[in-house]
């Protein structure tokens, strides 16, 4: 399975009340890892600045896709970030997936979604 695209539909708005960002919304980007091992597989060149819930952010070619091939069996992880400048970049949130629980998808997407994050997946299997 290859990662052509990520959608991300729809993710935490606060820090536990608190906003992101002082005076804006969330700086997001994502990075996949697998999840056992820890090892990065993707990260984002791209980030997608002030989200707004109900306009996706969307990373494809122009953030470092496609990905590698992803083996099937691997559980893998998005760990999701809130850039800021002078400081620590803020983890977000994490939703994971096994690649093997989507290898019959027909139409080349499928959407994850645990509560809190929802990420839609453009892949090609090869």
């Amino acid at each position: 399975m290859i990662i052509q695209e990520i959608k991300v539909l729809k993710w935490p708005e606060t820090n536990n009340g608190t906003s992101w960002d002082p005076l804006t919304t969330a700086d997001l980007y994502p990075k996949l890892i697998k999840t056992n091992s820890q090892d990065e597989i993707y990260t984002s060149s791209k980030v997608a600045e002030n989200v707004v819930q109900g306009t996706p952010a969307v990373f494809g070619t122009d953030s470092g896709l496609p990905t590698d091939s992803l083996d099937l069996n691997e559980q893998c992880s998005f760990i999701f970030y809130d850039q800021d400048p002078n400081t620590p970049d803020e983890n977000m949130g994490t939703i994971q997936f096994l690649p093997d629980d989507y290898k019959t998808v027909a139409t080349g997407k499928f959407t994850i979604d645990n509560g809190s994050w929802e990420v839609e997946l453009s892949i090609l299997f090869i």
